[in-house]
């Protein structure tokens, strides 16, 4: 989720790469040290410097430091706050306020999250239009807030259409979607509906597979998944072999 008008220098490049392949820990160094050098150069509330700290901390999101990542987002839209002139800055603090309600849910704490995720999806709405990706990013933790209320239904219509909006316009085999897919999957799973859920999670596995290959971590979480769902339909056989790989890729 990158703001797109903050121009990318190789370091960026690197440090996104390594992000990209699931090599966290190493770009979560690479964004650190990227963020002090820009504060040395740009200043450190400069939006360049600031979107680096965002980098930062989505990938800190990754590494389960979810406490860390919202540290860094609230000192941000504390700066942001002051300079919310610029169309740039404002899609920035919408992706701040998004990440913040990811790591939320991603902490199980669906009330705290609450603000942060319907306030993004409003920004976004507004200022990148409904199909937006990024504004569909924002879409799935709404998805997922629901999901975290108990209201499966409701957070399955959302992902549904999510995933079927992010299809077209990033392509059938970009990781997002398989991301989507993989959320629509667990909802099917979560009202009991298995044969849907391994109907699901086998094309969001697919797309992992081309996109990312078999050693990404996120390859690994899809294949926990379709392993889950085999057990459930009692096909243990078939689904031992798979949870073993998903934990020796982990």
């Amino acid at each position: 989720n990158a703001v797109e008008s903050v121009q990318d220098s190789s370091p960026e490049i690197n440090a996104q790469s390594l992000f990209n392949r699931g090599r966290y820990k190493q770009a979560a160094v690479e964004f650190s040290a990227l963020a002090s050098s820009y504060k040395s150069s740009y200043g450190e509330n400069s939006l360049k410097t600031l979107a680096v700290i965002n980098r930062l901390a989505e990938t800190y999101i990754k590494l389960g430091r979810e406490d860390e990542a919202i540290q860094l987002n609230r000192r941000v839209l504390r700066v942001l706050s002051n300079s919310l002139q610029t169309v740039e800055s404002q899609v920035l603090n919408a992706k701040v306020l998004s990440d913040i309600g990811w790591a939320y849910l991603d902490l199980s704490e669906p009330d705290n999250a609450k603000h942060f995720v319907w306030r993004a999806v409003y920004l976004r709405r507004k200022l990148l239009g409904r199909t937006h990706p990024d504004t569909l990013r924002s879409e799935h933790n709404l998805a997922a807030w629901y999901s975290a209320q108990g209201q499966y239904k409701q957070a399955l219509k959302v992902q549904t259409t999510t995933a079927n909006l992010l299809e077209k316009k990033l392509g059938a085999s970009h990781p997002d979607v398989a991301t989507a897919l993989e959320e629509v999957a667990n909802l099917y799973g979560r009202l009991y509906l298995y044969i849907d859920q391994i109907h699901w999670i086998k094309k969001a596995l697919f797309i992992r597979e081309k996109s990312q290959g078999t050693e990404h971590p996120d390859y690994a979480y899809s294949l926990s998944v379709y392993a889950e769902a085999l057990s459930d339909v009692d096909k243990f056989q078939e689904a031992l072999p798979l949870a073993e790989k998903a934990l020796s890729i982990c």
